[in-house]
């Protein structure tokens, strides 16, 4: 007598996210199924008061907190951080202020004109998947756009 066992298996379409980090290109799989990581349902709230104590290891806490919110969140609220509230406001509205600008005054400082690739992106502009590709898109490079490297795809 012979027994056959079906054993439930998972097939999925590799899915892909894009990013770019400091010029350079990079992709990591979207997790599915068992693979999938349990996802965030808050925030997480960090005390920064602790960056100020005597004691290594509660400053040793707080880095391996914000270490692992930077990796497994990719946010966190830092709270008893010691800004003082006028130099948030402050900067809150110079934020405000700078998106208001018109497109190609905040052009000047596209994210394609520095060596880290930091800088402003117009919305709807970045895109990192190269399927998607199309038209006059930058290359993502470690150059300045003059670079030879950063043409149209």
């Amino acid at each position: 007598m012979s027994t056959t066992t079906t054993i439930e298996t998972e097939t999925y379409t590799d899915t892909w996210v894009h990013y770019h980090d400091g010029g350079v290109p990079g992709r990591r799989p979207v997790l599915k199924g068992t693979a999938a990581k349990e996802t965030f349902t808050e925030l997480p709230k960090i005390d920064f008061r602790r960056i100020y104590s005597d004691d290594l290891e509660d400053r040793k806490e707080l880095a391996r907190e914000v270490g692992v919110a930077c990796r497994d969140i990719g946010f966190f609220y830092a709270v008893n951080h010691g800004v003082d509230d006028d130099v948030l406001e402050d900067t809150f509205d110079a934020l405000k202020e700078y998106f208001a600008l018109p497109t190609d005054v905040k052009m000047e400082t596209h994210n394609q004109k520095t060596e880290k690739f930091r800088g402003y992106e117009a919305f709807l502009e970045g895109k990192l998947d190269p399927s998607t590709r199309g038209g006059n898109v930058f290359t993502a490079s470690t150059h300045t756009t003059t670079h030879p490297s950063n043409t149209t795809i």
